[in-house]
């Protein structure tokens, strides 16, 4: 956590004019000006100056205040004002030194900024006391959004605040995952619910995204992947090993898991590309193999042949149906 005790002490020693001098501003004019009375019974040449410093240092002048009603009644307005001025710097001291303000929200797309705010509010308090502030973590408060993928903060002083960045996640697919359909990034992370998204760009960009399916089976299945999150981190696995080994020479439109393991792709040019059915368990087999199905795949085409399906499951060979 950075060091807050010198910006406390700039805001401090910067405020602290404030209740130095709360009047000054305010002596050179008022009421008592325009009565020429009292500034002769008082032997006063002119200069608001004089007054002030002559009433600010001599608590004992050789003349009454009190003797003029004029001057009793500037007294009383310039005391009044005086207290409303301390009561401000006060409230100006208080916030500017010691209350912290939320601002930026660098990098927030997905995320709206009143959730990120509604995070960061204690007890809905958007304007939180520095203690406060230190007493928690706003990073982790901020990476507990399911949007934020890293978040970090910057202090700035007077007044204190914090400067919010956040990186997001990226929308990579659409799962169909315990009877709901859940958006998934990049790195695999499950995102938000599709029922949940409101955001209206959100929901044009996700219908270009392919979906994944086939993370549920039924009991009579015979699988060793079994449970819906051992089938969901297999096939994020698959899919991150088939995107780094290079991409099908074709747009996706879904992804099946099949039972066994393996990949059942559907091309979104249905009647240009066939399914391709692909099966591998690394990276260097995934090489070789993606190396063979834009092979086949151009063959055919060069043919002019469009069959079904092409199944690359089987070792040095693709069975065409």
């Amino acid at each position: 956590m950075v060091n807050l005790i010198p910006l406390l002490l700039f805001n401090f020693f910067s405020l602290l004019t404030l209740f130095i001098f709360p009047t000054v501003v305010f002596c050179e004019e008022g009421p008592w000006l325009d009565d020429k009375a009292s500034r002769g019974a008082l032997g006063w040449s002119g200069n608001s100056k004089e007054l002030f410093v002559a009433r600010e240092l001599s608590p004992s002048p050789s003349y009454s205040v009190t003797s003029s009603p004029v001057i009793s009644s500037f007294k009383t307005k310039l005391m009044r004002l005086s207290n409303q001025v301390l009561s401000k710097g006060e409230e100006i001291f208080i916030t500017n030194l010691f209350k912290v303000f939320f601002q930026d929200y660098k990098g927030a797309h997905y995320a709206s900024v009143k959730e990120l705010e509604a995070l960061l509010s204690i007890k809905g308090n958007l304007q939180p006391f520095v203690w406060d502030v230190l007493s928690y973590d706003p990073i982790r408060l901020l990476e507990s959004h399911p949007w934020v993928k890293s978040a970090r903060v910057e202090w700035k002083i007077f007044p204190l605040r914090l400067s919010i960045f956040v990186k997001e996640y990226d929308p990579w697919l659409v799962a169909d995952y315990k009877n709901r359909s859940w958006l998934i990034s990049k790195e695999g992370n499950l995102i938000v619910p599709l029922e949940n998204i409101r955001n209206a760009d959100l929901i044009i960009e996700i219908a270009d995204l392919p979906r994944l399916g086939g993370l549920s089976l039924e009991e009579s299945s015979f699988s060793s992947l079994k449970s819906p999150n051992t089938r969901f981190n297999y096939a994020v696995n698959l899919l991150k090993m088939l995107k780094a080994t290079g991409e099908l020479p074709f747009t996706v439109e879904s992804y099946t898991l099949l039972p066994q393991g393996g990949l059942k792709v559907y091309p979104l040019e249905v009647n240009k590309y066939p399914v391709v059915l692909l099966r591998f368990t690394s990276f260097e087999e995934g090489k070789v193999l993606m190396k063979k199905v834009r092979a086949v795949l151009k063959d055919l085409s060069e043919r002019g042949e469009k069959p079904g399906e092409v199944d690359f499951r089987f070792q040095n060979q693709a069975v065409v149906r």
